[in-house]
This record gives C-alpha cells, sequence and structure tokens, in this order.
C-alpha cells in the first residue's frame, strides 16, 4: 500500500490539495497533542481547545458543503429560448 499515494488522495482531488482538509487534518493532529498533554496533566487553556475544534469542525464542514456543491454545478439547466 503506497502511503504517499493515499495521502495525496486524502488531501485533494486530483493533483491539487485541498487546504481546507489539510488545515483540518493538522487541527485535529494539535487536539490529539492537546489530550495527550492534558493526560499526563499538563493545562491547556481552553481558548486553545475552542481554537483548533472550530478550525477542525467549520473546514470539514466547508469541505463537505464544498464537494456537495460542485456536484450541483456540473449539472446546470440552461433556460430555454
Amino acid at each position: 500500500m503506497n502511503i504517499g499515494g493515499f495521502l495525496t488522495k486524502m488531501l485533494g482531488d486530483s493533483n491539487e490539495v485541498s487546504h481546507k482538509r489539510l488545515i483540518s487534518i493538522l487541527s485535529f493532529l494539535c487536539l490529539v497533542v492537546c489530550l495527550i498533554f492534558n493526560i499526563r496533566g499538563k493545562v491547556i487553556d481552553q481558548n486553545i481547545l475552542y481554537v483548533f475544534a472550530t478550525l477542525c469542525a467549520g473546514n470539514s464542514a466547508m469541505t463537505v458543503v464544498d464537494k456537495i456543491f460542485k456536484k450541483d454545478s456540473s449539472t446546470t439547466i440552461t433556460p430555454e429560448s
């Protein structure tokens, strides 16, 4: 299994990298790091958690909406004259 090909397909369509997906994945990784710190007894500021959680959820939602509208835009209806 080619991990580089998997990551490329996950991060973008064809040869382009989706910045929304990249930001979502990186913010999720930051949340995981904050969780590990919290388990080890370090206190993480609540605002930092809110920022990364909002980035992760918001960009994931934007990616879904973007895919839905790309599908709808491919089936355009031309007005009759």
